[in-house]
């Protein structure tokens, strides 16, 4: 399969499952909303994965999910070492 197809075949599966995905730095601590690009007809599955260049002792946690955001908390954030970034990922509930 060629990158095109490979491509018009992700972007099928992804509209078919309503998945949307994205990362977004966390500036500081506390809590953090993130806006979904296009809103859900109601609350979908979301999953979290942290990165940053070192070791954290903070957990993220989802505290509240709308068909519009989301909202994390925890105590990490970006600073002189390099950027807390959060990878999310969000689908339809079926």
């Amino acid at each position: 399969m060629d990158t095109e197809a490979t491509l018009q075949t992700e972007a099928g599966l992804q509209a078919a499952v309503g998945l949307q995905a994205g990362v977004q730095e966390k500036p500081q601590p506390g809590p953090l909303t993130i806006k979904f690009p296009k809103p859900y007809s109601r609350p979908p599955t979301v999953v979290i994965s942290p990165s940053y260049n070192r070791q954290s002792d903070h957990i993220d946690t989802i505290q509240s999910v709308t068909p519009y955001s989301f909202t994390i908390t925890s105590k990490n954030a970006s600073s002189s070492s390099g950027p807390y970034q959060i990878y999310w990922m969000a689908t339809e509930q079926s």
